[in-house]
């Protein structure tokens, strides 16, 4: 059962492309994050930069570092959407189910969901007592402390507390400050109380926090984008380590964030209608630091600031009159975002001293607030046969002020006060409105075949390049057609789910770097389509193979840019190229096997994952992308009366891989530095549940 649709709906009768995971086989495939949630599930690319997530779906997503810039897959805790990259990572623990929708969300999630939406539903408080432990260590030292319990507090009140701790070893280290890097240090706690004064209303009260210290999100130097250009690093005597999970910078990167959210669920059932209230304040706190030319030579280090409050408040309506099943609902968010970037620059880059100058400085205040009513209405046109109808009204009003300076006169210190450039300070204030429709025939051909089809607009709203003196970027659209079959056996033997589609999508926001910032211009017009497909086979009551296949064929259309790495290239046509984070292939193959031992019962699970040659820039450059790659996951579990103990390795080849790159400034010779994938673990896991 899912609530993809804003109401509970089996898997198999629902007209969403969708790949929806319980708590139990997020386990079995060892997904424990939104990374491995990345690495595990065809169709969806999980990338990290300097500790922000890039999640893509369907080849759709965001690799932009700009602060204050708008995902395209909208992600969703408990039904309340989380706009910050930087707060999205802390809440995935003691999870009822994952649902992962690919494609726009024009109607009911359709806040800048051009690409699709992740919807992570936690354990709701209930009247049995219950709960769960997990301890877990494995190789780079790495340690889970993991549990929740909760059960009534009184005839009406139901309570229950989550919590999480991790920590791990470094994957690398820097080899000019001796320090860890792409370690972990994370901590997270989740408290909710759950009220049923009487049957038709039931309130949950829920309040987290997350925080996470550590040098995670280190860019590692992986080449040179232009062999042409001098690596001003290098000619000044610094190196690069010799192993690429190393870094050689001359101040350690750091991740520094805190989120504190608290959110009120509300349901109350009438005798013609459902309403439903999602509330929610949220707060985090986040500070990046990198080193952004590569090597062990002083010439930069960014440091991102991004602190953002967030306000949401939804309504939803729904009701059944006869054959109509109808929903109507609004949703207002605002965000208030500060953000800042601090770049000096070394006097060395233009032939002066080894010092470093004030450099570029871009920071202010960006005010995100949007209103959008929406309705659905399915009609049961048969039996068999169902229309449903809907669209969303979107009104985002974006403000910004800013300042910003590049500045070689004076040298750096944090103190000096900021010397703007000509169009700052500025204050500015623009208003996107879209209206996005979606339609879908539905149809039951049997108890156990099941297809639909349906079209669907996408709106991803513009805004303001943080200390660019430009207008604000315009917003992009996206129309998707989709044709969707669900198919059982009726023994069960055979499950096999697949969906078609194809976008037209237009006027895309890209991410170009432009001297010292990474600007987000309107440069492209795209098309993409093709196919997702989920396959289960059970031969045996001891025996399930199961797959998920995506396909993807991506290109750009009427896009002309000049490549910032090759600027006397001048304009270049890349009608024809790959979009990024669009593999053209990704697919997963699993088995396990299960046999009675000792009272319980063992199974022994492998998983293959395949991605072929993934582009992070839109100029298809080899040096910016990752090859095709293959991993190789293995899992064996023993459970007894609640009771489980799990052996697991994965990347078990120990492959090494490029999860997100991009072409540094020219003026440090155009080094390509990204995140690396994680390398071979393995651990032991014990887990005690009641």
């Amino acid at each position: 059962m899912v609530t993809a649709t804003r109401g509970a709906s089996n898997l198999q009768s629902t007209p969403v492309a969708i790949t929806a995971m319980t708590a139990e086989g997020l386990q079995k495939l060892g997904i424990s994050d939104v990374e491995s949630l990345g690495a595990t599930v065809p169709g969806i690319s999980f990338g990290s930069l300097v500790g922000q997530s890039h999640i893509a779906i369907r080849g759709i997503g965001s690799s932009e570092l700009n602060p204050g810039v708008d995902p395209r897959v909208a992600y969703h805790q408990d039904g309340i959407y989380i706009g910050r990259p930087a707060a999205q990572t802390g809440g995935f623990f003691d999870v009822e189910r994952v649902e992962i929708l690919k494609g726009p969300q024009g109607a009911l999630y359709g806040r800048n969901a051009t690409a699709g939406a992740i919807n992570v539903i936690s354990r709701s408080p209930s009247a049995q007592t219950s709960g769960y432990m997990i301890l877990s260590y494995g190789n780079y030292n790495t340690v889970l402390a993991e549990g929740a319990v909760g059960g009534a507090l009184s005839s009406t009140l139901s309570g229950r507390i989550s919590l999480q701790g991790r920590r791990r070893d470094g994957f690398g280290r820097n080899i000019v400050t001796r320090t860890d890097i792409d370690d972990q240090s994370e901590a997270n706690i989740r408290a909710s109380l759950r009220w049923r004064p009487t049957s038709v209303i039931d309130i949950r009260l829920i309040g987290e926090y997350h925080r996470e210290d550590d040098n995670a999100g280190a860019l590692h130097y992986l080449g040179q984008a232009n062999p042409s250009l001098p690596l001003v690093g290098a000619l000044n005597g610094g190196v690069n380590p010799s192993n690429p999970r190393d870094i050689a910078a001359y101040k350690d990167p750091f991740v520094d964030v805190q989120t504190y959210a608290g959110t009120l669920l509300a349901t109350f059932d009438m005798d013609w209608a459902t309403l439903k209230s999602y509330s929610s304040i949220r707060r985090s706190e986040a500070r990046f630091g990198s080193n952004i030319d590569g090597s062990s030579f002083p010439l930069s280090f960014s440091t991102v600031v991004e602190n953002a409050d967030q306000i949401s408040q939804e309504f939803v309506l729904t009701g059944t009159l006869g054959r109509l099943e109808w929903l109507a609902g609004v949703q207002y968010i605002r965000e208030n975002i500060y953000s800042s970037q601090t770049l000096p620059f070394s006097y060395v880059v233009a032939g002066g001293p080894n010092l470093l100058a004030q450099g570029y400085f871009a920071g202010g205040k960006l005010i995100n607030e949007a209103i959008a009513p929406y309705a659905r209405l399915k009609y049961k046109l048969t039996d068999r046969i169902s229309l449903v109808i809907g669209g969303r009204y979107t009104d985002d009003n974006r403000r910004v002020s800013d300042q910003s300076q590049f500045d070689f006169t004076r040298v750096f210190s944090p103190t000096n006060p900021v010397i703007n450039l000509p169009g700052f300070p500025r204050q500015a204030k623009t208003d996107f409105k879209k209206f996005t429709p979606t339609a879908t025939l539905d149809f039951q051909a049997t108890d156990n075949l099941y297809a639909y089809i349906s079209y669907t607009e996408g709106f991803k709203a513009g805004g303001y390049n943080l200390g660019v003196a430009s207008n604000a970027f315009e917003p992009e659209t996206i129309k998707d057609f989709e044709l969707g079959v669900r198919f059982d056996t009726t023994d069960r033997l055979l499950r096999l789910n697949a969906t078609l589609f194809h976008y037209d999508y237009k006027n895309l926001q890209l991410g170009i770097l432009r001297g010292p910032v990474i600007v987000i211009e309107n440069a492209a017009q795209a098309e993409l389509y093709g196919a997702d497909i989920d396959v289960t086979l059970r031969p045996a009551s001891a025996l399930q193979i199961d797959g998920s296949f995506s396909i993807i064929h991506s290109e750009y259309k009427d896009f002309v840019s000049t490549n910032p790495a090759f600027v006397a290239d001048g304009p270049v046509d890349l009608g024809g190229n790959q979009l990024t984070q669009a593999p053209k292939f990704t697919g997963r193959v699993g088995a396990q096997y299960t046999i009675p031992l000792g009272g319980g019962e063992v199974t022994l699970r492998g998983d293959y994952v395949y991605t072929s040659r993934i582009y992070f820039t839109p100029w298809n450059e080899r040096a910016v992308s990752q090859a095709k790659r293959g991993l190789l996951n293995a899992r064996l579990t023993y459970e007894r009366g609640g009771w489980s103990v799990e052996g697991y390795m994965d990347n078990i080849t120990g492959k090494r891989y490029v999860a997100q790159s991009y072409v540094s400034n020219a003026l440090f010779g155009a080094p390509v530095l990204g995140g690396l994938g994680a390398p071979r673990t393995f651990g032991v896991k014990v887990t005690r549940s009641f």
